[in-house]
């Protein structure tokens, strides 16, 4: 294990035993959530609303964007500003501490498109294996849709 990711015995502030924590997992445990690498791509470049990150970020639900944000805005990640406007108007940014996530995701990139080839056989090759099998034919057994 690398000495920026040893682990620490620390205790919260209100006295609470936390156990081990370690910076690469505390991170982790902030972006892992499902499109949450996503939002904070779209976020890099300045602030959107929320229909233009549900347009940016395709395939994600209004539920779970709605989630995702609220958690980024817990963990510090996310500003979110509202306008008392008629209709009204709500506005996310990246935070300080987001905007320096913007270099992780920078390096995630490079990483990435480094390794492209042999990621992209990677992964083609785990959906091969998530396939489902195909039904054996029978002539003595019918299917019912």
């Amino acid at each position: 294990m690398k000495q920026y990711d040893a682990p620490k015995n620390n205790s919260g502030s209100d006295g609470e035993k936390l156990g081990q924590w370690s910076p690469v997992l505390s991170t982790i445990s902030i972006i892992q959530g499902k499109w949450t690498l996503h939002i904070l791509r779209d976020l890099i470049p300045g602030k959107k609303r929320f229909g233009e990150l549900r347009k940016a970020v395709v395939g994600i639900t209004p539920k779970t964007l709605s989630v995702r944000l609220r958690e980024l805005e817990k963990a510090g990640v996310v500003h979110r500003e509202f306008f008392p406007e008629v209709p009204p108007r709500v506005e996310y940014r990246l935070t300080p501490k987001g905007e320096q996530l913007g270099e992780l995701i920078g390096a995630m990139a490079v990483w990435g498109t480094k390794w492209r080839e042999e990621n992209q056989a990677f992964l083609r090759a785990r959906a091969e294996e998530k396939k489902p099998s195909p039904v054996p034919k029978r002539d003595d057994f019918m299917f019912i849709d």
